[in-house]
């Protein structure tokens, strides 16, 4: 018989050291003491769930996924996948790592390793996280463990309530005290304590750590994954998909009346966080009150929500035969800091990011080997046609070799193109960062439908892209768009590289960061010169407009030369954009022909951080163009 309602399930409050008493205001009677996990949905056999109410009253989860397995479409694993809790962390729990599939298997008798993610409910006002370590090697990672390096090693994160943070086995992680958490995350235990802040216990005992188990799991380097959270709206409600990985999927409803759901490919786990709902099924009518946790048969077919509240819906990955990889184009934007790599879908939005540290310190070939794995990650998830590379130059677009960067020591014509090709089998496309952020925000970002387009970047350096068509213009030479060495001042500051008195000597990141410590070094940040400059500081003031003056020559020199529809201007400089746009636009107009006054737009960049990306993985889009 087709079961066509939901299952409840009683929850398992956990005592924990560092617990307390919030999960009282999430819908719960607590026991006495300090409850530091409420787990909402389990078959572990640390806490196993049990039916609260109808046909299956008093049953075990275990009993449901054994005894009757259609209520979860035939599942081929002999265990249930997943885990549902909360947590009260009033404390700082200790630094940890979680094993995958194979090593929990092997070393601690579960099926299970443990993948998790974590939404943060609530949190203090300067509340943190640890996530990630800043080790290049795992000789580095043991070093600094084995000294007590912790404070350089452990990665801390602000946080605040609504963020979302998946963290696969392997990484370093701990939530920090005054945080209320909802997790999932695999059926499993298995942990491996790194440290515990030299604590003890009322006898002067230390917890016990697991040190040799932990180094043999953790990743390395730390590779950070992010999503794009993509909302979906239908009359009032928001459906917002937090994450869908190899193990489960996630997705937060807020519910403002009814929605309609479609079936469930196997079964889904829901829990209600707040207000009150109905579940309108083929079998009735069900209240769903807060707290309440539930099972979303296999059968129970097409179903509506109804009422006002916030609701959290999971499901399982696909077994492992069903190819669930998405259509996409792979990215990699290679910095001197930061190596990322991406799924970049038709649209230009970003599947999924993973991004690590460069540490080009270790020279191209650890480089190499890191970004290749990125990819390969990303694979396990995406069918990959195409992969774009966003790399600082100089470098030879069409052969695929960089050449010799500033910030990539050791890069003396390294053939990049061929070499991810050889490793993943598929076509490479290699693009100078600043043509390929131009090549972005020209067809998905700012410049979206405009004909012509130049882009110029302004942070640690100054660079450009010409867009014309869709297509990026690379001149003779590939050289066509840098600007950062145009002259303004030939009286200016020297350079080694520039020539004197260049775009980028005068007014980039550095070039402002340089006048800063010489002139105001009591001053931390270009943000704080600017707001210096506004409360009505001389010295801020004079450095701001030499900065406009300097960079308005610099694009009326741009827009004289290439009179484009359209100049976006993007980079780390215009995170301080509220200080100084304004004025900067009207200082340009100042310096163009009478003729181009206020007929060439000048926008910021709309995709952020994530133009380079975006652009790169399109490079294969067009014909080349030289």
């Amino acid at each position: 018989m087709a079961m066509v309602e939901p299952i409840f399930f009683h929850p398992v409050f956990k005592e924990r050291i560092w617990g307390g008493r919030k999960l009282e205001d999430y819908g719960y009677n607590l026991p006495e003491g300090r409850v530091g996990e409420c787990w909402l949905i389990s078959a572990h056999p640390h806490g196993v769930s049990e039916v609260n109410g109808g046909v299956f009253q008093g049953k075990t989860l275990p009993q449901l996924w054994q005894e009757y397995p259609r209520l979860f479409g035939d599942p081929r694993e002999g265990k249930f996948p997943l885990l549902i809790k909360l947590l009260d962390a009033t404390r700082d729990l200790s630094v940890q790592v979680h094993p995958d599939d194979s090593y929990a298997r092997k070393h601690e008798r579960e099926t299970y390793g443990k993948t998790e993610c974590w939404y943060i409910l609530e949190c203090g006002k300067e509340a943190e996280l640890i996530l990630g370590h800043t080790a290049a090697t795992k000789e580095e990672l043991e070093s600094m463990i084995q000294t007590g390096q912790w404070t350089e090693l452990l990665q801390r994160i602000p946080i605040q309530p609504g963020d979302f943070f998946f963290i696969p086995s392997g990484t370093v992680h701990a939530l920090c005290r005054d945080t209320v958490v909802l997790e999932i995350q695999q059926s499993s235990d298995a942990t491996y304590r790194l440290y515990d802040y030299d604590r003890t216990d009322q006898n002067g005992r230390k917890r016990v750590l697991h040190l040799k188990k932990g180094l043999d799991v953790i990743q390395v380097p730390h590779i950070r994954s992010i999503e794009e959270r993509k909302v979906f709206k239908e009359g009032r409600n928001l459906v917002e998909t937090l994450t869908e990985n190899n193990q489960f999927s996630l997705r937060k409803i807020q519910l403002q009346g009814e929605l309609s759901m479609s079936p469930h490919r196997t079964y889904a786990l829901g829990y209600l966080l707040k207000g009150s709902a109905r579940m309108i099924t083929d079998g009735g009518i069900h209240p769903l009150k807060q707290g309440d946790s539930f099972l979303i048969p296999h059968d129970l077919g097409n179903y509506s929500l109804a009422g006002y509240g916030e609701l959290f819906i999971t499901e399982p990955a696909p077994d492992k035969g069903y190819n669930m990889r998405k259509k996409a184009k792979a990215a990699v934007d290679l910095g001197g800091t930061n190596l990322r790599a991406a799924a970049v879908l038709p649209d230009g939005t970003i599947g999924k990011m993973l991004t690590t540290q460069t540490f080009a310190h270790l020279g191209p070939d650890d480089v190499i080997h890191h970004m290749i794995h990125l990819l390969q990650l990303l694979q396990s998830e995406w069918d990959f046609e195409s992969v774009g590379i966003a790399s600082p130059g100089p470098l030879d677009a069409r052969r695929g070799l960089i050449l010799n960067p500033p910030n990539l020591p050791g890069w003396k014509a390294i053939p990049l193109k061929e070499r991810v090709e050889s490793a993943l089998n598929l076509p490479v496309y290699i693009e100078n960062d600043a043509n390929a952020a131009a090549l972005g925000e020209a067809l998905f970002g700012a410049g979206k439908g405009k004909e012509s387009v130049f882009y110029m970047t302004v942070s640690t350096g100054i660079g450009g892209g010409f867009v014309y068509d869709g297509k990026i213009i690379r001149g003779a030479h590939s050289c066509a768009a840098e600007i950062g060495n145009m002259v303004i001042d030939p009286h200016g500051p020297e350079h080694p590289m520039l020539n004197r008195g260049a775009l980028e000597v005068m007014a980039s990141g550095t070039a402002l960061n340089r006048r800063i410590q010489k002139e105001m070094n009591h001053l931390d940040s270009a943000a704080a010169l600017f707001r210096s400059a506004a409360d009505g500081n001389s010295s801020a003031k004079q450095i701001v407009d030499q900065f406009l003056q300097s960079l308005s020559i610099g694009i009326a020199n741009i827009v004289h030369v290439v009179d484009p529809d359209l100049l976006i201007i993007g980079g780390g400089v215009l995170q301080s954009k509220e200080w100084f746009w304004e004025p900067l636009l009207q200082k340009v107009q100042e310096y163009l022909y009478p003729q181009l006054r206020d007929k060439v737009e000048i926008k910021p960049a709309a995709l952020g951080g994530n133009s380079g990306l975006i652009g790169a993985a399109h490079l294969g889009r067009r014909p080349w163009n030289s």
